[in-house]
Parts: structure tokens; C-alpha cells; sequence
């Protein structure tokens, strides 16, 4: 929003130009979703404290976790809404990976809010079924994975699989390349959820890995 904006100003005032380059508006991003994390975090942690909405521990977990009992969770509401806005901000929306990621984050957050409602609220402590959420993370991720594919999101797009350190071997895996990115999406989304079964040690072993994956994306998506 704000970048086409600013964009359309460029013949008038030379300075918004500076917008036009990636790393620039990913940096301009990161210190909006801190602002907006800072501003809405602790509201959010208000309310959930005065609603005593806090973490549910299965009594089958680790005994170490059972402290955590009661920390405020559905923090990853937060997270999403900083990140939408901010992307929706800063992004430029004429690109359909924009869109695709989208699609995807809102499609995890939905059903990590469905997974923590029937948790907090519901008290069902196992929330969704481990396999039913499988089921659907795959489904999310296949239909992304279609999307690139087919060229729904971007016509010129090729299958092909990058290896590290090996940069002329990009071998175009097909139809393939459906179930692969369902894979790669599914095995991602659930990284930091397998080292710890809590949500207040999920966050903050996402934030290394939140910064590894902007560190990767930016030079990647820069023009040469």
C-alpha cells in the first residue's frame, strides 16, 4: 500500500526512490513489525492475562515444561498480524509470491489458532489431532506448491531444486516439484515445533531462525 504510494511519488521527490530496492524495504518491514509487535504485545498480554488464557501442559509432557503452565499463549496471533501488516505495507502487492506467502502464513496461523483455541479454551489439551493437522498442513502445502507449478503465480516459473554449493546444478524435477514443496513447507513449519512441545521456547528459538531465513531470502530476491 505504502510502497506504491511512495513509488508514484518518485518522479516528484527523488528520495523515495530508495524504496525501490529490496533490502531497503526489508529493513523498513523488520522495524515496522517491531513497532507494531512493541505497541500490540503488550495489549495482547493484557488481555490474555485478564481472560487467564495461559498455556496448557499434557501431562504426558516433560517435567520441565510443567512451570510453563499458565504463560500466555496464541502469542503466535501476534505475529501474524505484524507480519500481514507489514508485508501489506512494504510489499510490493503486483507480486504473486507475495500472495502465495500469504496464502500460506494465514493458512498455518489459522490452524495454529484453531490447535491453541481448543487447547485454552476448549482445555483439550492434545488440540488437533497430530495427524489431522499433518493432513492439513499437506494439503495447504500442496496447493502451493500447484500454484507454482502451474504458473499461477508466476508464468515464467521453472520446477527446478538448488543444492548448496553447487550452483550449476539445478536439475527441473516436474510435476514433482508439487510434492517437494509440500514437503520442504510442512518440514519447515514444524522445525521449531518438534525441539519444544511449549510455545513461550518456540518463540524464541523462531527468532534465529526468522533471521536465517531473511538473511537467505533478500539477497536471493535482489535484482543482479
Amino acid at each position: 500500500m505504502l510502497y506504491a504510494l511512495l513509488i508514484s511519488l518518485g518522479d516528484w521527490i527523488s528520495g523515495v526512490n530508495v524504496f525501490r530496492f529490496i533490502t531497503f524495504r526489508a529493513a523498513v518491514t523488520v522495524l515496522s513489525c517491531l513497532a507494531l509487535s512493541l505497541f500490540l504485545g503488550r495489549i495482547l498480554i493484557r488481555v490474555l492475562r485478564g481472560r487467564q488464557i495461559g498455556e496448557e501442559i499434557r501431562d504426558d509432557g516433560p517435567q520441565s515444561h510443567f512451570s510453563k503452565r499458565g504463560t500466555p499463549t496464541m502469542g503466535g496471533l501476534l505475529i501474524l498480524f505484524t507480519v500481514i501488516i507489514s508485508v501489506l505495507l512494504w510489499a510490493d502487492l503486483t507480486t504473486g509470491y507475495v500472495w502465495l506467502a500469504l496464502f500460506v502464513l494465514v493458512g498455518y496461523g489459522i490452524l495454529g489458532f484453531v490447535d491453541d483455541y481448543r487447547k485454552v479454551i476448549l482445555k483439550d489439551k492434545k488440540g488437533i489431532p497430530p495427524l489431522k493437522k499433518f493432513l492439513l498442513q499437506g494439503i495447504l502445502g500442496l496447493a502451493a506448491g500447484y500454484a507454482l507449478y502451474s504458473g499461477m503465480v508466476e508464468p515464467s516459473f521453472q520446477p527446478v531444486v538448488m543444492f548448496p554449493f553447487f550452483k550449476n546444478v539445478n536439475p527441473d524435477i516436474g510435476i514433482w516439484f508439487v510434492p517437494y514443496a509440500a514437503l520442504v513447507i510442512v518440514a519447515t513449519s514444524n522445525a521449531v515445533n518438534l525441539t519444544d512441545s511449549s510455545a513461550t521456547s518456540r518463540d524464541t528459538r523462531s527468532s534465529p531462525d526468522t533471521c536465517w531465513f531473511s538473511t537467505y531470502g533478500v539477497p536471493e530476491n535482489s535484482p543482479s
